[in-house]
């Protein structure tokens, strides 16, 4: 785990759905608001986290992370921050693409640092932004509950071992908590409705 994080649980939702996660465009910094889809997912986050502890609400500032965040601001009444370092990752000339052409998730030359997409980030560059994202968030009153973006999530829970069995769903409430001492890592529940 970075030493440099607060050990100190807190939660995470991923923006609700955009007609270009439908479409499985590759939206990186280019600002889609959410379909009507993904406003239900954020009020259906919002009623999830309802009786959750969360003191406050850290977000991206692009929209469908920023929109997803006040839904659910405005059922738990607590602050909002907008946070740049909460950023989805810079893709560059491949924003707007759809994924088969370039996806983060499978670039092992992006991810080793060999490959740096035109007018993108580098992998390097990405987790360094994201881990002062949340460094930032995790130093604000908790719990926290950060609202971002498929690729944070993804790279933030590798780097503190956590895992997640599935692709990061969209507006659906996670919740990661240190592992006690000596064993390192984060367990990860996924808050879902079981009714």
């Amino acid at each position: 785990m970075p030493t440099r994080l607060a050990t100190a649980p807190f939660y995470f939702v991923r923006h609700g759905e955009t007609d270009w996660n439908l479409q499985d465009r590759l939206q990186g910094w280019v600002d889609i608001p959410l379909n009507e889809t993904g406003r239900t997912q954020a009020r259906a986050a919002a009623a999830a986290l309802s009786a959750s502890p969360i003191t406050s609400i850290c977000a991206s500032p692009l929209d469908r992370a920023l929109e997803t965040a006040t839904i659910i601001q405005e059922t738990l009444g607590v602050p909002l921050e907008v946070i740049d370092e909460l950023k989805e990752v810079g893709c560059g000339e491949n924003e707007g693409r759809q994924k088969k052409h370039w996806d983060t998730r499978t670039d092992t030359d992006w991810r080793d640092g060999k490959s740096k997409p035109v007018g993108g980030e580098s992998f390097s560059e990405f987790l360094e932004r994201i881990l002062t994202g949340v460094e930032i968030s995790l130093n604000k009153p908790g719990p926290v509950l950060i609202v971002s973006h498929g690729q944070v999530f993804r790279t933030l829970i590798q780097s503190i071992r956590a895992h997640l069995d599935e692709h990061t769903p969209n507006g659906i409430p996670m919740y990661l908590e240190p592992i006690s001492e000596g064993r390192g890592g984060w367990a990860l529940y996924v808050m879902r409705d079981t009714d």
